[in-house]
Formats: structure tokens, C-alpha cells, sequence
């Protein structure tokens, strides 16, 4: 977990940075925090790492990325990074790892409190974030925005590490950004052991960057990030919780260069869980979740724009004497692609009271994006490409082992060894077309592109 201490000291790094120093974690970026942004976890692609916002997921359905620009980190109160492969937890995606950033909310019974930052720094970024938060008479409630401008700098280099030209000339601009969040909860508890949330985030970031393919000089991109919840969290007996959820998340990505070309993604989210505790030592969850897909474009027509997945899941937690146990179990159909079944199980065992050892086994599963599905075929001076509607789910197995030393309940070390392997991994093929008619160049596209392809 990387609490709130290790995120006020971040001072004005990005969400990407300081989730790129947790171990296991990389990061890459296309200039400055407002451009491209991929995590990878244990070395899988980025479209193995599943993100959450308060729980609910946020990689896009069109590209499967992550609006990780449009995400401040002075609205996030801890980030969770779960390593390894977890679809068993939380569906699609989840082969690498889940990362779920927790934005600021109240606390119960205290008095309203207040907060503000200020900063500037290099390439004339000029920052400032506010917030209060406080609870009293049952609810509990918090409010927090940010707003940060800055010049930037130059991304792309006037010549590439070979000393040759980039493509389209160099333009020597500086890529500044812009970019503004809000964030907010509201909860009441209106009896022991029953509460009723919501929260609220939305980010915003208008971004410059260089385009080397195009001679547009002045490209920039307009990226928004949005998460809206309802949830009830309700104590039915002493052995039995329930936790009741709605909400939904969009991203838009805005790209404009010479025209404009949006991208949307809408995904609601309903989710009951219920929690049974019938010993101290043994938990056992039973999960019921749904997802509904929305995609749309502007410049570009899938023939298919919705997607419904309904999943069902068993997870049990528990402890006889030294040894740890979890295991789970889940269901996930999906439309177009029917049942996708994971499963994980984990074994830990106290040598002593500071040592530790254990083994784990899981497998996860990759859906097709809407891109990899039905992105149209189209030719460009750089050859042509088109979505496969037959392309198969990635899947994977992951095995693992650890030792781990830990003398005090905050401090101590650990070493993990595991092995990840993916099949029908997902690739992208492009296709020459500067000879071939265009006839020709749709049968070899074909050939190339429509069998599933193979990791």
C-alpha cells in the first residue's frame, strides 16, 4: 500500500510515477504527465494491469488503457497494488496485477478540517490543491479540487539516437498542459453497523505533445476521467455483512492534431457482496457483479459499441493454527465470448513469529478490446490494419513462492519467486501497402490478420 505520507512527499509527481516505485512496478510516459501513460506489473503488458477507482474499474474499452494523465494524486487518500494474477478476485485484466487507487473521504466523529497546498517548480508549473473533510451526528463527508498549469518542455528530440531525422521535421515548441480535479464523498450511518455512501471524481487534463507523423505542429489532447458510486455497507447479523453498489466510470480521450477525434467508454457497475463470518479464523464472501460496456467514436464505426459481462465469485479466507489459507473461485460470462472461469489458491505458513513462507496458484484471463475486435480496416501511408472479431481471450497461469521476514507489524522484507505465462497472447500486425492494389492488400491482410493469433 502506498499511504497518505508517501504521497505527500511525492510532491508534484504523477499518479504513474509514484505507483512506478512500489516494487514490481514500471511505468512509461511520451513526454511529460500529460501524454501516453502505461504501468506494467511483474513485467506483463499494461493491458494486464487492472485499475480501480474506489473499487471500480477504469481501463478503457476501446484501447484498454488507463486516463492515468487526467488522475491527481492530491485527490487520492492510498493507493493498493496487488501483484500477481487476480481474475479469480476481479475479472478481466487482472494478469499482472489489480492497482486500486482509494480517492479522499471523511472520517467518522471528527470535527471539519481543512487543507491546502501550494507549489511551483521547474518548466513554470505553478500547482495548488484544497480540501476539507470532516463526520459528526452519523455522517461523514469531504470535498477536495486541484488545479496545476505548467509550459512544459520539449519531448521529442531533433534527432533520433541515430542521428537521423525524425519524420516529419522537428518542431521546437515546449508541450505545456493544463488541468483541473474535483473529488467527493458523502456518507450518513444511520444505524451501528449500517451506512449508505456516495463518492465522486472527476479529472481533466488539455495536454500538448509532439506528433511526429503528422505536420501538424500545435497537437495536443483533451483526456477526462470520471467515477461516480452508491453503496450501502450493512451489518445484517454478527456473522453475516452485506455491501450493496452502484456506480459507473467514463473516460473520453479528445486527440487533435488537424481534426478532432473522440473516443468514449461508459461502464456501470453493479456489485453485492456478502460476507459471512461463522468463526473468527474462517470468512467466506459471495460475490454477484455485473458490468455493462458503451463505446463511441467519432471518427471511426465498430460494428459492435456494447458488451455485458455477469460474474459470480467464491472466496474463503482462514487460519488453523500456523497455516493461511485463501482460496477463490469465479465466473465471468461475457457476451460474444460465453464463461470464463479462474480460480487461485494460496498457502502461508509461520515458521516463527517473524518468518514466513508460502505458495500460491492462480489463473486470469484478457478480453479482446473493442479495438482488437472491430476496429475497421483501413489503409494509410503506413500500411493497413484492422480489428480481428475471432481473436480468442488471453489466459494465464501464474505460480509463485515467497519468504518473508517481518520482526515488527510496519517494517521487514520480502522475496518472491513466481513464473506468469500467457497464451493466445494478443499481437498487432501491420501490412505493407505501398505496391499492392487494394484488392490484393485486403486478401494478404486477411491471411495475416484474421486467424486468432497465437502467444
Amino acid at each position: 500500500m502506498i499511504g497518505p505520507e508517501q504521497l505527500a512527499e511525492a510532491r508534484g509527481d504523477s499518479i504513474a510515477e509514484i505507483i512506478g516505485r512500489a516494487p514490481g512496478v514500471q511505468f512509461t510516459s511520451n513526454g511529460g504527465p500529460q501524454t501516453v501513460t502505461s504501468l506494467f506489473l511483474r513485467g506483463a503488458n499494461s493491458a494486464h494491469t487492472l485499475v480501480l477507482i474506489d473499487g471500480m474499474r477504469i481501463n478503457g474499452s476501446t484501447s484498454g488503457s488507463v486516463q492515468f494523465p487526467a488522475i491527481d494524486p492530491a485527490m487520492v487518500e492510498r493507493i493498493e497494488i496487488l501483484r500477481g494474477a487476480a481474475s479469480s478476485l476481479y475479472g478481466s485484466d487482472a494478469i499482472g496485477g489489480v492497482v486500486n487507487i482509494i480517492t479522499k473521504k471523511g472520517e467518522q466523529d471528527r470535527p471539519l478540517s481543512a487543507w491546502a497546498n501550494v507549489g511551483y517548480g521547474t518548466y513554470e508549473t505553478a500547482k495548488s490543491s484544497m480540501g476539507l473533510s470532516g463526520a459528526a451526528q452519523g455522517w461523514d463527508y469531504s470535498f477536495s479540487s486541484s488545479a496545476e498549469n505548467s509550459k512544459g518542455f520539449d519531448a521529442l528530440r531533433q534527432r533520433k539516437a541515430n542521428n537521423s531525422a525524425t519524420i516529419a521535421g522537428y518542431y521546437p515548441d515546449k508541450d505545456g498542459y493544463r488541468s483541473h480535479a474535483v473529488s467527493g464523498t458523502l456518507g450518513y450511518r444511520w444505524a451501528e453497523g449500517h451506512r449508505i455512501g456516495l463518492t465522486a471524481y472527476n479529472g481533466y487534463i488539455d495536454g500538448d505533445y509532439d506528433n511526429e507523423f503528422t505536420r501538424y505542429p500545435n497537437s495536443y489532447a483533451i483526456n477526462r476521467q470520471q467515477a461516480y458510486s452508491l453503496t450501502s455497507t450493512d451489518k445484517i447479523t454478527d456473522w453475516w455483512e452485506s455491501d450493496l453498489r452502484f456506480g459507473f466510470t467514463k473516460d473520453s480521450s479528445d486527440n487533435r492534431s488537424d481534426s478532432s477525434s473522440v473516443f468514449n467508454s461508459l461502464k456501470r457497475h453493479y456489485t453485492w457482496t456478502n460476507t459471512f463470518t461463522p468463526h473468527t479464523d474462517h470468512r467466506i464472501s459471495v460475490l454477484l457483479e455485473r458490468q455493462e460496456e458503451r463505446v463511441q467514436a467519432t471518427t471511426t464505426r465498430f460494428d459492435q459499441d456494447a458488451r455485458d459481462t455477469n460474474a459470480a465469485a467464491l472466496i474463503y479466507k482462514g487460519k488453523i493454527n500456523r497455516l493461511h489459507t485463501q482460496a477463490s473461485v469465479r465466473n465471468d460470462n461475457i457476451s460474444g465470448y460465453g464463461n470464463q472461469t479462474t480460480g487461485s489458491l494460496g498457502l502461508d505458513f509461520d515458521l516463527t513469529d517473524s518468518w514466513q513462507i508460502g505458495v500460491a496458484g492462480n489463473t486470469g484471463f484478457h478480453a479482446p478490446t473493442f479495438n482488437d475486435l472491430y476496429w475497421p480496416f483501413e489503409i494509410s501511408a503506413w500500411g493497413s490494419y484492422g480489428g480481428n472479431p475471432d481473436l480468442k481471450p488471453e489466459k494465464s497461469k501464474n505460480i509463485e513462492g515467497h519468504v518473508q521476514f517481518h520482526p515488527e507489524r510496519h517494517s521487514g522484507c520480502k522475496m518472491t519467486v513466481f513464473t506468469n505465462k500467457v497464451r493466445n497472447l494478443i499481437a498487432t500486425n501491420t501490412t505493407c501497402v505501398e505496391t499492392a492494389p487494394w484488392v490484393s492488400i485486403k486478401r494478404r491482410f486477411r491471411t495475416l490478420i484474421r486467424p486468432p493469433f497465437a502467444g
